[in-house]
């Protein structure tokens, strides 16, 4: 089962590891030249639904259930991190993700 997020502005309710991926500043720039120390550390997330076929929404789920691990992690250390709705695109005022 996986983690539900609500959008507090528009209501769209995602699904990690079942209709949602997680769009992070780490896996944007792995595989590029752009170097970790030029990102913004506090860029919130980006959370939208997956629009794939079967097979790829099964790989696409498991690596949001992944990227939710190393995010839960993080802020286990105590990092701030928070998220915001694909839908609304209200990066100005992201949200929180829940303490699990």
């Amino acid at each position: 089962m996986g983690i539900e997020l609500k959008c507090p502005y528009c209501g769209s309710i995602y699904r990690i590891g079942q209709d949602t991926i997680i769009a992070t500043m780490d896996e944007a720039i792995r595989g590029t030249s752009i170097h970790p120390s030029m990102v913004d550390p506090n860029r919130p997330d980006l959370i939208t639904y997956i629009r794939s076929d079967p097979e790829r929404t099964k790989i696409l789920n498991q690596k949001a259930l992944d990227i939710m691990k190393a995010i839960q992690a993080s802020l286990k250390k105590g990092q701030s991190r928070s998220w915001y709705c694909h839908k609304c695109l209200n990066e100005k005022n992201p949200c929180p993700y829940p303490k699990l």
